[in-house]
């Protein structure tokens, strides 16, 4: 009676001596693998979130771990801009497309769109555009006059 009331409490006193040892092992091996991990940045549309493991976590829980949630530039696509210049027997009509950043407030052109000509001496001689400038150019040959359409990125709100 007595020696199994012995073997009792030496596995009792092994038990919990194994399960305090485990756990502060396995408890500083997920503490050390918590504080070692860098921080991870995912980026999802226009937010980014940057995750930064608090030392002291686990692995499978990262409830005290730091989120950082920044916009990125939030940018809207496909708007149009048009302008009309007179010429001597009809209009000339450019429009262009273009892209604002409403972040920093700027617009980017980002093709000439269409152009319309109701004149019917006018040619169309060149068009070309580049992020900031469209332009397009006409010609009468029998006037002898030259007429340009410009669109620049600051006539694009």
């Amino acid at each position: 009676m007595k020696r199994q009331f012995r073997r009792l409490i030496l596995v009792a006193t092994l038990a919990l001596t194994a399960t305090l040892l485990l756990d502060g092992f396995f408890g500083s091996l997920i503490t050390t693998e918590a504080s070692t991990l860098p921080k991870r940045v995912y980026k999802e549309g226009n937010v980014t979130i940057t995750v930064t493991p608090a030392v002291g976590s686990s692995i499978a829980k990262l409830s005290n771990s730091k989120s950082k949630i920044a916009p990125l530039d939030t940018i809207v696509r496909g708007n149009k801009e048009t302008k009309t210049v007179q010429s001597m027997y009809g209009t000339v009509t450019m429009t262009v497309t273009y892209d604002r950043n409403l972040t920093t407030k700027t617009s980017t052109i980002t093709g000439i769109y269409s152009l319309e000509n109701t004149d019917s001496y006018l040619k169309l001689v060149d068009k070309w555009y580049t992020s900031s400038v469209a332009q397009a150019d006409y010609y009468d040959s029998f006037h002898k006059v030259y007429v340009t359409i410009k669109i620049t990125k600051e006539e694009c709100n």
